[in-house]
């Protein structure tokens, strides 16, 4: 005030916090507020004319806009979502840093230059989309992205706004690398169409093995109904290996697996583990290591490892008729390893290997399963606390590995 006297110049602040007692009551508010110098005949402030205006709801309303524009902004971030502005008048394109970013291009970019990073089968579905949102008012596609480090896949949903004569004016919206996503549901769909196969070749050997005993029931072979009996025997027990692996992985999905531990010697579960396989006659399983090791964990549950890393070994590496089964003390694990002497495995795949629905054999034309041992045996190890893996080089085979604390208190 006194720098208005001096200064005889108005003094105005907008949006001052301040405390006001009304009443009794402390009130917090915000005033836009004016110091009006009164100037006198002779040139001389004779008076300061104050005006305040209470602009507290203007400002908290602003406010929880602005808290609420954040949380969206956060929120879209978190989300990872790129969002847009297009205008068709001018054909600018505005797109938010995510924009910029999952199509690997700099601010500023031209919309034709984004299109004609799409897929060549793929350029034309932006013009499709945006000519029939001019009816529904809605623009919604996927398109496969080339990128220098690759291809992604991006879905783009928005808005059509329209001026007062029915045109479009602009159109506001999202985008979203959906890449993974269209990995995992093609993944479904292989693991659907596995499924279906695996399940079909021993249902139809039991069928065909019911029927023939079925028309022997009157008057029996004696040769040939053991080999049925046999025969739809295997067949039932290898739907039930199926079945089994699915119903697994829903416990895990599900979080229904507990582990029942005790104490037990691992080189006795060994010797008695993978009699299915011992019992062909063709596989010489070889255990060597510390065979007084002993450790507390839910042994069903690490003889089903050790089962599924054998099978694995039987199906990849058939050649192999030696398979090393060791076991080991590291400070305070337990390791257990199978190793075979196969051909190995491709180094871009070892990362892969325990990832749900993964074969090696991606044909499927050499191995049958529904590429969820690994996975499983995966799921338990972590459950102990312990890790999993696998070494190999090409041509000399491979050793999968894991390790339990031997305490059970991983």
């Amino acid at each position: 005030m006194q720098e208005v006297i001096m200064s005889r110049t108005a003094y105005k602040a907008q949006e001052a916090e301040l405390d006001l007692i009304r009443n009794g009551i402390v009130e917090h508010m915000f005033i836009d507020f004016v110091y009006e110098p009164v100037i006198d005949l002779a040139g001389s402030v004779s008076a300061i004319m104050v005006v305040g205006i209470d602009v507290t709801e203007k400002v908290n309303a602003r406010k929880s806009i602005e808290e609420i524009e954040e949380r969206i902004r956060l929120a879209v971030e978190a989300a990872e979502i790129g969002t847009f502005d297009y205008h068709y008048g001018n054909n600018e394109l505005l797109g938010s840093d995510r924009f910029n970013e999952i199509f690997d291009i700099e601010p500023g970019t031209p919309r034709s230059a984004i299109i004609a990073s799409y897929h060549p089968d793929d350029q034309g579905l932006s013009a499709e989309a945006h000519e029939l949102g001019k009816t529904t008012g809605k623009i919604l596609y996927e398109a496969r992205v080339m990128r220098a480090d690759g291809m992604r896949w991006v879905r783009f949903q928005s808005n059509i706004y329209f001026d007062k004569d029915g045109n479009p004016e602009r159109t506001l919206g999202t985008v979203i690398d959906i890449t993974a996503y269209k990995a995992l549901q093609q993944q479904k769909d292989d693991f659907i169409s596995i499924a279906s196969h695996e399940l079909k070749t021993p249902i139809t050997s039991l069928k065909a093995s019911l029927q023939l005993l079925s028309r022997m029931k009157e008057n029996p072979n004696p040769a040939l109904f053991p080999r049925m009996i046999d025969q739809a025997t295997r067949s039932m027990d290898k739907i039930t290996d199926l079945v089994d692996d699915l119903l697994n992985v829903a416990k895990m999905n599900e979080g229904q697996i507990r582990l029942k531990k005790d104490w037990f010697n691992v080189a006795e579960m060994l010797d008695k583990c993978c009699s299915h396989v011992r019992d062909m006659g063709i596989y010489n399983l070889i255990l060597q290591g510390d065979k007084k090791l002993t450790i507390f964990a839910d042994e069903h549950r690490i003889d089903q490892v050790v089962v599924n890393l054998v099978n694995n070994a039987v199906k990849y590496a058939p050649q192999s008729t030696d398979i090393i089964l060791g076991v080991d003390k590291v400070d305070d694990l337990v390791k257990i390893s199978v190793k075979d002497f196969g051909q190995g495995i491709p180094i871009e795949k070892l990362p892969h290997l325990f990832d749900r629905f993964f074969r090696a054999d991606e044909s499927g034309a050499q191995v049958s399963g529904l590429g969820l041992g690994l996975y499983i045996s995966a799921e338990i190890v972590k459950r102990h606390g312990g890790e999993i893996g696998v070494d190999s080089n090409l041509g000399e085979g491979s050793t999968f590995w894991f390790t339990l604390p031997i305490d059970g208190k991983g």
